[in-house]
């Protein structure tokens, strides 16, 4: 099967609109500290000699004086930009050497009546951040702002009694002990991913006393924070001081990378109406359309690919819910033959609640006879000493394997679950083989690698059916760009795969999911032809990925494979 031409489109998501959001206007709003980034909000001072202090605009003394790490030209760590979210006024370049421990950031100046300050009644902290497209990985766990200071009960308390990180996955992460210090936070608040760099992101995290929330340019994430102990926020009385741009783990760890344009902290849990932004979700930018999705042709048919639902169905399984019941709904007017789950069904693999879910979602495809291929990623895979309740959902149980027994083909590695299944649609038999990438071997030996449990067995099938057009997938077989996460490569294990497969010219694409992002790249097989790799991944993003399926769309009239984001 010949692949002249790839189309790529989006078709589920926001409608952006072009406008500028309006400014909130100050009124009653309780505001502790703010400040601005750019060159109107200095009060005084220069960067070059460090004795930069910056304004608080609430009037409440709250400034901000400039502090240095190492030594050098702070003109290269600190710059002012004109640039800004809102088309007004500046904001500031953080650009500290992290290895090298040199750089700036900035603190509440000594007698701040906000290192006081415990926000009993809740609060609400906001960022204009623009997040760079140099960020890489390395700069994991930087943080906006944190608190400094000891507490009993925050964890990690290394970075202080607060503390707002970037994760690696370009997550918000909010972490602080209550105003008595009186209850540990379990677990973070999250947000959903800045999926992409060089853009700009109202952040906004807001306490109410019962409930810690985030928000990314007005998306709330699934993982709040809640319990009634939670209210306010912890000052210790020998320090509280809070510093913008830098991360602190058992001394200075991490520079802020990217530009501030204003921060904003108030005494009070704020309604959007009240935010610096009032609509954020107007900076999102292109993402798809609410148009329902149509098959270029009526004779075309569909693959539906599911990446990494473990979010979804730990927080929203309802949501899961109804996107399955869209795609079986839909089968028959999308002309659907098979689906192929990417792997990391569940996030917790010994949590019996999220099989639970897991079955009550997928379990109906089989049943209303559409075919289902489910691989096991990094999240559903063996651990030592824990009940893994994979083999309950599917690997060779007797629930799973009465749905598929009829359709699916298994390793004879008992302890490994790839497999692979057929699908007759058009001109063709298309043959799906799914690799495990937490297998082991024989006897339960999990540091037997992933591959070499069913290597041998992967060849013999492709030498089996040399004219079947293939399609070989494995949960981890690419990564992406970290502020791109449409450019997409081979991982590590992913390269090891394509050794093999790279020998076979019958197989035409390799699909994975594990690296949060969504792309394709072409690679070249030893015969020259072209193969598809592609990455669909929407794990981090609202409801834990809102239903958002990859659709395979096979045009033989065309000669075209449409490939298009879609949630039901």
């Amino acid at each position: 099967m010949k692949l002249k031409k790839l189309i790529c489109c989006i078709t589920a998501g926001i409608m952006a609109l072009a406008a500028v959001p309006a400014m909130a206007v100050e009124g009653e709003i309780n505001v502790t500290a703010y400040w601005k980034f750019g060159r109107e909000g200095v009060k005084s001072g220069q960067i070059g000699d460090a004795s930069l202090i910056i304004a608080d605009q609430s009037g409440s003394g709250n400034d901000l004086k400039m502090e240095t790490f190492g030594s050098g030209d702070w003109n290269e760590y600190l710059t002012f930009s004109d640039d800004s979210m809102t088309g007004q006024g500046g904001s500031m370049i953080f650009d500290g050497d992290t290895k090298g421990k040199v750089g700036a950031d900035f603190v509440t100046v000594d007698g701040a009546p906000i290192n006081k300050e415990t926000f009993r009644n809740g609060y609400t902290m906001e960022y204009l951040y623009y997040f760079p497209l140099d960020w890489t990985v390395e700069d994991k766990w930087m943080c906006l702002m944190r608190r400094s200071g000891s507490a009993k009960n925050v964890p990690e308390g290394e970075q202080g009694t607060m503390y707002t990180a970037i994760s690696n996955c370009k997550e918000i992460q909010f972490v602080t002990s209550n105003a008595d210090d009186s209850h540990w936070m379990g677990s973070a608040a999250w947000s959903v991913s800045m999926d992409e760099g060089g853009v700009w992101y109202h952040i906004a995290i807001i306490s109410d006393g019962n409930e810690i929330s985030t928000y990314v340019n007005g998306c709330e994430a699934f993982r709040n924070y809640v319990t009634p102990a939670m209210k306010g926020m912890y000052a210790d009385p020998n320090d509280g001081h809070f510093h913008v741009g830098t991360s602190w783990w058992n001394g200075l760890d991490k520079f802020l990378q990217g530009s501030l344009q204003e921060v904003r902290i108030t005494a009070q849990p704020l309604e959007k109406k009240d935010w610096l932004i009032t609509e954020p979700e107007k900076y999102l930018g292109e993402y798809g359309s609410n148009r329902e999705y149509q098959l270029k042709d009526p004779d075309n048919y569909t693959v539906v690919l599911l990446p990494d639902t473990q979010n979804t169905i730990e927080f929203r399984p309802d949501v899961m819910n109804k996107a399955i019941d869209g795609i079986i709904e839909s089968a028959d007017r999308f002309n659907t033959v098979g689906v192929i789950h990417l792997g990391d069904v569940v996030d917790d693999n010994n949590v019996d609640q999220q099989y639970v879910n897991a079955r009550e979602a997928f379990y109906r495809l089989p049943d209303a006879g559409i075919k289902l291929l489910v691989q096991q990623g990094n999240h559903d895979g063996w651990s030592s000493g824990i009940h893994n309740y994979w083999n309950s959902f599917s690997g060779k149980s007797t629930a799973f394997k009465r749905r598929t027994g009829w359709y699916l083909t298994n390793s004879p590695n008992n302890d490994q679950n790839s497999s692979y299944m057929f699908l007759r649609a058009g001109s063709y038999d298309y043959l799906v083989i799914s690799l495990s990438c937490t297998g082991s071997s024989s006897g339960g030996n999990e540091n037997v690698h992933w591959l070499a449990a069913d290597e041998a067995w992967l060849e013999s099938v492709l030498k089996e059916y040399p004219n079947c057009p293939t399609i070989v997938t494995t949960h981890d077989l690419q990564n992406c760009s970290p502020t791109d996460p449409s450019a997409v490569q081979l991982s590590d294990n992913g390269k090891e795969l394509w050794n093999i497969v790279k020998k076979y010219p019958q197989v035409f694409m390799m699909v994975g999911g594990h690296s949060h992002g969504s792309g394709v790249e072409i690679l070249k097989n030893d015969d020259g032809g072209d193969v598809i790799s592609m990455l669909a991944d929407y794990q981090f993003a609202y409801n834990g990925g809102n239903g958002f399926f990859r659709y395979l769309e096979f045009d033989e009239k065309a000669n075209k494979i449409y490939f298009s984001t879609y949630s039901p």
